[in-house]
């Protein structure tokens, strides 16, 4: 099991990451068997059988990331918001798989998309429990699993694409 204290290092990085728009460097954060699962009206219902609002394996999410940076075709965030995440109430224990922790915590993004003809210029704010799993791999941590359950999920909810 790692410590609490490396596992709040890898948020606080990862949130950079995503913040900062580096999909390439988030990517090779996962595992090869990684999953990816933001649920839809219930956190704690089976994603094979419930309907989700993103429910990817590692095939899935590289083909996300591609039309998010390089396919041209990610309208709905053009332009592109930009983003800040808050990681906190960071949470540890062990995994029933070896060699892997259960980590949870909080997270908060606040979003805000510029360059809209609009005089509102809203910054947007969600909130979300995340649970990982991270799993050792040559000395590094990787993402073999992420869950994000946000706080609005049975909600209307706005584009999100930059949701990782």
């Amino acid at each position: 099991m790692i410590e609490r204290m490396h596992a709040e290092a890898f948020l606080y990085r990862e949130a950079r990451l995503l913040d900062d728009g580096d999909l390439g460097a988030w990517s090779a954060l996962l595992t090869d068997d990684a999953v990816y699962w933001v649920p839809n009206n219930r956190a704690d219902v089976e994603p094979q059988t419930h309907l989700s609002i993103v429910y990817n394996d590692r095939r899935q999410l590289e083909g996300r990331l591609w039309r998010i940076t390089e396919s041209g075709i990610n309208h709905s965030q053009d332009p592109a918001s930009r983003t800040v995440r808050f990681v906190s109430n960071v949470e540890v224990e062990p995994a029933a798989a070896a060699g892997e922790t259960i980590v949870r915590c909080t997270l908060l993004i606040h979003a805000y998309r510029g360059g809209m003809q609009r005089r509102d210029g809203v910054v947007e704010a969600h909130a979300a429990r995340c649970e990982y799993r991270l799993r050792e791999a040559s000395g590094n941590l990787k993402i073999a699993f992420k869950k994000v359950a946000l706080l609005e999920m049975d909600g209307c909810l706005p584009p999100m694409t930059f949701l990782l």
